[in-house]
């Protein structure tokens, strides 16, 4: 996957050897991070149609997999 990084530094002109390090440690960490796991933890369903909060992170997998479903909103616990 193709990303666009800003990485900023306290020197004027960076080591390139330490840049790729960088880059490869903040790619490492975004692998996990844009997981399907890693949304369903974060995230629960509000389901208005059934008038319930959905935490399951299997039932959130489910319900994303399922497609659009008139008033059932993605809400993040941050």
């Amino acid at each position: 996957m193709q990303r666009d990084l800003l990485i900023l530094t306290k020197v004027l002109e960076p080591d390139m050897e330490f840049v790729e390090r960088q880059i490869r440690n903040i790619s490492s960490l975004l692998v996990y991070v844009e997981s399907v796991e890693a949304f369903c933890i974060a995230n629960e369903i509000i389901d208005i149609n059934n008038y319930r909060i959905i935490n399951a992170p299997y039932l959130i997998r489910k319900i994303v997999a399922d497609g659009d479903n008139p008033f059932v909103f993605f809400f993040n616990k941050n």
